[in-house]
């Protein structure tokens, strides 16, 4: 494939001034570089388009790069998805793009199956006709409550306000007038505020990959959020609005999502949330007015800290998928494991302390809440 694609770009003057060489074969990632190189050997110049240790997900081609892949024989890519970049640049380049060709898509006629479209159908199903699961959101992480990637579908409703706020506005109104109000509202919102940047600093804000408003099929005003989560616990944080109630759903996303590493999550990458161990993890709500937070939510981080961990060390015991074992020790994700990485993701395994993990997490998590959230706001009122 590689000899025959690179026939007809060059000729004789060509070979001459490339010392031997067939030409020069550009490649999204460094394992589909590997294949290249395993196939053709020394007889090509094998380039990657990211020059630096850019997780692929999180790579945008520069003005430069995208030179030299105009330069390029030939550009093999991974395919499925997995650099969302590829189309849109090789369509912006027009006739000046090279020869392109993905390595992991299906052979002779057979159809490439349709993840994206497939997650829709079942999550317009399951938004439709459910199961259902009620759960009312809380104020502090602590109480929240968790989530996970199973086929339900969560009514979420936002908690009522305690009767203690109705009788501090009451008893106070007469006595101090608008003073205790002014100093009430201004000392809560400065706290939350103040708390709102601390957490927003730890964990980030992720970004979904793509949005899809009204579905064909799902319920009026869903909004689907497809987002790229590398294994760890997420938080989800609503803004309370006009709307009291809603539904919500979360699913993976089969296909081609090998697992990277992303150092940029912070303290993400190092939780052991089994909801996201897939890439292609979608928040799904069915009103506008709450699509854009599905992705950080305190309400249900609390829980997520604590209970998951006992899960994570359950996981452990039971009989591991091969489909779970290539995405957790798939380091150089070229979708198998040799000896060394199987080697490595045994021994994790065999030396992973479930219980100082839990702990670790509990004294991160919940202390830190506890003093954040609950000494200021006893302090203000």
């Amino acid at each position: 494939m590689i000899f025959s694609s690179l026939a007809g770009c060059l000729d004789g003057d060509d070979e001459e001034s490339l010392g031997g060489k067939y030409g020069t074969v550009m490649v999204s990632t460094y394992h589909v570089g590997e294949l290249v190189n395993a196939v053709a050997g020394s007889s090509v110049y094998v380039e990657m388009m990211s020059e630096d240790n850019i997780p692929v997900h999180d790579y945008t081609p520069s003005a430069e790069d995208k030179v030299r892949l105009q330069g390029a024989d030939v550009f093999f890519y991974h395919g499925l998805g997995l650099e969302p970049w590829v189309e849109e640049t090789l369509e912006s380049m027009g006739e000046a793009a090279p020869t392109a060709m993905s390595t992991h898509t299906m052979p002779g006629d057979e159809a490439t199956l349709d993840y994206e479209g497939m997650l829709i159908s079942e999550l317009c199903e399951l938004l439709t006709e459910g199961p259902y699961e009620a759960t009312t959101l809380s104020m502090d992480e602590e109480d929240a409550s968790e989530i996970h990637a199973e086929y339900v579908a969560h009514t979420l409703s936002f908690p009522e306000m305690d009767d203690d706020h109705d009788d501090h506005g009451d008893d106070d109104h007469d006595d101090h007038g608008d003073d205790d109000h002014d100093d009430h509202g201004d000392d809560d919102h400065d706290d939350h505020g103040d708390h709102d940047e601390h957490n927003h600093a730890d964990h980030g804000h992720a970004s979904p990959e793509e949005t899809i408003e009204n579905p064909a099929g799902c319920p009026t005003d869903t909004v689907i959020s497809i987002f790229h989560m590398e294994e760890g616990e997420y938080v989800l944080e609503f803004e309370e609005g006009d709307i009291h109630e809603f539904n919500m759903a979360v699913l993976k996303m089969n296909g081609g999502h090998a697992h990277h590493d992303h150092h940029g999550h912070g303290d993400h990458d190092d939780h052991g949330d089994d909801d996201h161990d897939d890439h292609g993890d979608d928040d799904h709500d069915d009103h506008d007015d709450h699509g854009d937070d599905d992705h950080d939510d305190h309400d249900d981080h609390g829980d997520d800290d604590h209970d998951d961990h006992d899960d994570h060390g359950d996981d452990h015991d039971d009989d591991m998928s091969a489909e779970a074992a290539l995405q957790m020790f798939d380091a150089d994700s070229d979708g198998s494991l040799s000896w060394d990485e199987f080697w490595a993701g045994w021994m994790s395994g065999m030396d992973d302390d479930h219980d100082d993990h839990g702990d670790d997490h509990g004294d991160d998590h919940g202390d830190d809440d506890h003093d954040d959230h609950g000494d200021d706001d006893h302090d203000d009122h």
